[in-house]
């Protein structure tokens, strides 16, 4: 049984765009990320959508490390979903969105903030 392959022009692309750039496209999509890198909103990242599984207890890298606080990667929750509970590969916040993308009206802070002293 084979696929059918999309034409490049398909609606699940951001804009349209040419068969050399929709196969560069799929051959960067990381592994773990639900659907083909940048198919979404333009502009919008993994870092700002609401299936980005950030976890703010361990989702920072130390801020004394070359990552300078920095996020981590994390799983995606519709990749998860579409592979029936398979969790994937954690995917980097500054992959630009798939399709799939629905916006977190909370996104984690890029860089941990240091902790708030009660007065």
């Amino acid at each position: 049984m084979t696929q059918d392959k999309p034409e490049p022009s398909d609606t699940h692309l951001t804009g349209t765009c040419d068969e050399k750039t929709y196969a560069m496209r799929v051959k960067s999509t990381p592994p773990g990320m639900a659907y083909i890198i940048g198919s979404g909103p333009t502009g919008a990242t993994c870092h700002s959508c609401g299936f980005w599984e950030f976890d703010e207890d361990n989702g920072y890298y130390a801020k004394s490390g070359k990552k300078g606080g920095g996020l981590k990667p994390s799983t995606c929750a519709m990749y998860r979903r579409l592979t029936a509970g398979r969790t994937g590969p954690p995917v980097d916040h500054i992959n630009a969105a798939c399709k799939y993308y629905e916006k977190n009206l909370t996104p984690p802070d890029l860089y941990k903030q240091a902790k708030k002293i009660n007065e």
